[in-house]
């Protein structure tokens, strides 16, 4: 390899490796999304092309200042592979050394970087670094050096400020200046703050602090107040010990509404600087651009936000109007564009009526993107809306970007796993990836929903299945609220409760749609010895003949697909999922998961061989020829057998 002097760009294999910009770009010119350490990996291997790399050098090199274990190289590499598209026995780039290291094989041209050009813009505030790919943590000025992260470092979390204003409208305001602080405070170099997903998860709940600090594994919390009466805001603000429980800090602020940017920088500033002086922390004073341009637009955002979080369609159209409102003010508000593309999946999702919903979806979440390609948000919205087209690998490929970008959301990280993992029958990597995420936000409800769905679809022990699940319910997940209801039913069928089944599937939201309480309650009956099975199927058969094929929601049709396989009905099982196939194509996608197909109770329908066909339609084999077969099956001639 030839390197010219000081050059910033390196090219190789069809990808162009940018130093300055901390860029892996595609042959089609796209952002490729890796981890911050699997970038100094590959940055490392390139520029060192041809040579063969120690891994003890190479983790010199990509951990200078910290201690770690050869798997979390391994981990790099594999993320690189996968990122350069390098199949299983494929060596175009990375070839491994047995029990030396790796060596960088592919040809590499350094090429001299041209000036800044409206492509490729010079990076003023890490909120504006146009990258797929995840740079360190921003540095405190933005205009220094990122600083290495070292082995020790301080955390803090940020809890939800209290709503003093009595008027609940208002509650918007407290909750975006807390995860604005989180947004500001994750840059800090040496300072690990855990994502609103982890933090607001206490919001309501009487938990003592120092509970709070031990399962968010932090040094100290920031609690606090905000109070707002016309123009003027007044926040009041506490740092707490982790430890003991005992405020080491406090703060009182009363400023202008215009000048909320300016209070949010000094506000974390002045955090920083007590992180510093309280915790005898190596921390660095944090400096970012404002959210917005405008604070009209970025109120309108918050609203918008908390308008979305109360789920109805009247809420959802409400924050829709708010957020395009924001963008009237500010065009170049990317998180407004991300929350709209999110809406609109939302409203798919739940079968709202929207007009094209994924369409929007997926424009939107482009435009936030084309602002500021650091958004997990938005690379997670397009993750879904490729799913939802049964486009597998693309899906892969953007839920795999958002995780790189927001590896403390533990929201965030279950996007892969549910919608990608499970849905391919990779269910123990499901598992596992999801445990992870259960771990950073022990307290969030819908992560521990998440992680006992993946467990019953595992076929784990009820008990291990039911911790999580109860946990959900306990954390706030209402039990009657979708798909709750589905999942207690199944458990209850697979020990034999099927009078309780009953009780719970008739509950679900999608079953009352299409009228199919009491099929369902027919069927349950035959699997116990009370009815007959011919009798149970007709009353199935019914139920789906009578939907409407727009209104059809998957999970209905799931469960009766999944209650034809019990009762031995293979014929109309098929016809009940290639039935949703069928309206896809004629219409457009319905969200038609297919997660379902890997429950233990669907073994039979796995080895008819119609099944071959059916996964054809779903669009799995690609994923799976690239990133392996479901659990417990094999692949052989393009066919997959299952066990």
């Amino acid at each position: 390899m030839t390197v010219a002097s000081g050059a910033p760009i390196y090219e190789f294999g069809g990808f162009r490796l940018h130093l300055r910009q901390r860029l892996l770009f595609s042959s089609d010119n796209q952002p490729v999304a890796l981890s911050p350490r699997a970038f100094e990996t590959l940055v490392v291997l390139v520029e060192q092309a041809g040579e063969m790399l120690d891994k003890s050098e190479l983790m010199r090199k990509v951990w200078p200042k910290a201690v770690v274990e050869e798997n979390s190289l391994n981990q790099c590499i594999t993320q690189l592979r996968r990122a350069l598209g390098e199949r299983p026995g494929e060596h175009r780039f990375i070839v491994t050394e047995p029990g030396r290291g790796y060596r960088f094989v592919a040809e590499v041209r350094a090429v001299s970087a041209p000036s800044a050009t409206p492509a490729e813009p010079v990076m003023k505030t890490p909120a504006a670094t146009p990258t797929g790919a995840v740079s360190e943590p921003a540095p405190a000025s933005r205009h220094a050096s990122p600083t290495p992260l070292t082995a020790v470092r301080t955390s803090i979390a940020v809890l939800p400020l209290a709503n003093l204003t009595r008027d609940p409208e208002k509650e918007y305001f407290g909750d975006g200046m807390a995860e604005e602080l989180i947004n500001m405070l994750t840059r800090v170099p040496g300072l690990r703050v855990p994502a609103r997903t982890s933090s607001f998860a206490y919001k309501g709940r009487q938990v003592d602090v120092r509970q709070i600090a031990r399962d968010l594994g932090v040094d100290a919390l920031l609690e606090g107040s905000v109070r707002s009466a016309g123009d003027r805001i007044r926040l009041t603000v506490q740092l707490v010990d982790g430890r003991s429980g005992y405020h080491i800090w406090s703060q009182n602020y009363d400023r202008d509404l215009r000048d909320l940017f300016a209070l949010q920088d000094e506000l974390a500033g002045a955090i920083v600087q007590a992180v510093r002086d309280k915790l005898n922390a190596t921390v660095d004073v944090v400096t970012q651009g404002p959210p917005a341009q405008d604070v009209e637009a970025y109120q309108l955002y918050l609203r918008g936000r908390a308008l979305m979080e109360r789920g109805t369609p009247e809420n959802l159209h409400r924050a829709v109007e708010m957020l395009r409102q924001a963008m009237a003010r500010d065009p170049n508000f990317a998180r407004a564009h991300s929350a709209i593309g999110l809406a609109n999946w939302v409203a798919f999702f739940l079968n709202y009526p929207v007009p094209n919903p994924l369409g929007e979806a997926e424009r939107e979440a482009r435009r936030a993107l084309a602002l500021d390609p650091r958004l997990a948000e938005a690379h997670g919205v397009l993750g879904t809306v490729y799913a939802a087209r049964l486009d597998w690998l693309k899906a892969d490929a953007s839920l795999r970007a958002a995780q790189a970008l927001a590896e403390n959301d533990a929201f965030t990280l279950t996007q892969h796993p549910l919608h990608v993992s499970l849905a391919m029958g990779h269910c123990r990597q499901a598992a596992q990836d999801i445990e992870a995420a259960h771990r950073l936000a022990p307290a969030n409800f819908l992560v521990a929903g998440r992680l006992g769905s993946v467990h019953l679809v595992s076929g784990s022990p009820e008990a291990e299945t039911l911790k999580y699940l109860d946990l959900a319910v306990d954390l706030g997940y209402p039990r009657t609220l979708d798909p709750m209801p589905i999942m207690y039913g199944l458990l209850a069928q697979r020990a034999a409760r099927y009078a309780e089944a009953a009780n719970h599937l008739v509950q679900d939201s999608s079953i009352k749609a299409l009228a199919g309480e009491n099929a369902v309650r027919l069927a349950l009956d035959a699997l116990a010895g009370r009815g007959t099975k011919a009798e149970a199927i007709a009353a199935l058969r019914a139920v789906e003949s009578n939907a409407a094929p727009r209104t059809v929601v998957y999970n209905g049709l799931g469960v009766v697909c999944w209650l034809y396989a019990l009762l031995g009905a293979l014929d109309p099982a098929y016809e009940s999922v290639n039935r949703v196939l069928d309206e896809m194509a004629r219409s457009g996608p319905v969200w038609a998961f297919p997660g379902g197909l890997w429950l233990p109770e669907m073994r039979s329908f796995r080895q008819d061989p119609r099944f071959q066909t059916l996964v054809a339609r779903l669009g799995l084999l690609p994923y799976w020829e690239k990133f392996g077969p479901p659990d417990n099956c094999e692949l052989r001639g393009g066919r997959l057998i299952c066990h």
